[in-house]
């Protein structure tokens, strides 16, 4: 008998002449990603490294492009999500079922901003990222004078690390464009961007405003999956199938079915 295992050893197909097996569930033994390891140190400045060898990103990235099932079933939630995006109003009531009454807000210049690109762009990469990675890392820009919010821009998931906690909150983004290959080794070469207190993220804006912090600078409002109870990255939710070997057998079914027709489907039980 031929066996089909995922990356790890574990079992996921098998089959012979005149015998067909797969597995279900869960495997008990851990095929997940171990625990982030600690810090990493460079300039005077601590990341936490994602996923093992700092590289989860990218690892991800792969994953998903070689599964047709899980890269469509992604793009496709995306897409539902995402809708024909915002639309402005205000709650004015409910309906005997529950259903909310809505007033449109007849403002053309929020309602210009919310169609235009860079809202659009906003919400269709922090969507992206959130699904593929668990994480998104949108940027807040401010005005000179600290005023105002000119910009939001969604940094490349893959190119951002958090800085390391420091009592319980996690005060600094790292963006560096290669990550893979170490932390940087020069000035420079990469951004540190404060983080808005997820805990209470308008509460600390205010008090950067107040401060007269926001002058010409930018900062990051942190988007996750809150499901999870990891402090700096949580894991996606396809990351679950990856582990219970799902993913591994979609990859192997195209393979398997090309097989059974270049022999002509030729098993023993099989019915003309």
């Amino acid at each position: 008998m031929e066996i089909i295992t995922n990356k790890h050893g574990i079992p996921l197909l098998g089959f012979s002449h005149n015998a067909f097996v797969s597995t279900i569930g869960s495997p008990s033994s851990s095929a997940a990603t171990p625990p982030n390891e600690d810090a990493e140190t460079f300039d005077k400045n601590k990341i936490y490294p994602w996923g093992v060898g700092n590289n989860f990103p990218s690892d991800a990235e792969e994953t998903i492009r070689k599964s047709a099932v899980l890269n469509s079933g992604l793009k496709y939630k995306l897409q539902s999500i995402l809708g024909q995006g915002i639309f402005p109003a205000n709650v004015t009531g409910y309906k005997d079922n529950g259903e909310e009454i809505l007033e449109v807000i007849e403002d053309k210049d929020l309602q210009k901003l919310l169609r235009g690109r860079m809202i659009r762009r906003y919400l269709t990469l922090g969507i992206r990222d959130t699904l593929k990675f668990g994480n998104a890392f949108p940027e807040f820009i401010f005005n000179e004078d600290g005023t105002q919010i000119t910009g939001i821009n969604i940094i490349n998931a893959k190119h951002c690390r958090w800085g390391e906690m420091e009592k319980g909150v996690i005060k600094h983004l790292f963006v560096y464009g290669n990550w893979k290959d170490g932390v940087p080794s020069k000035k420079g070469t990469y951004k540190k961007i404060r983080v808005l207190d997820i805990f209470d993220p308008l509460a600390d804006l205010q008090r950067l405003k107040e401060a007269k912090k926001l002058k010409g600078i930018s900062v990051i409002y942190p988007l996750r999956d809150e499901f999870s109870n990891n402090d700096y990255y949580p894991l996606p939710d396809w990351y679950s199938a990856k582990e219970a070997g799902w993913i591994d057998i979609s990859q192997k079914v195209p393979a398997f079915l090309k097989k059974i027709y270049e022999n002509q489907i030729a098993w023993k039980w099989h019915k003309a």
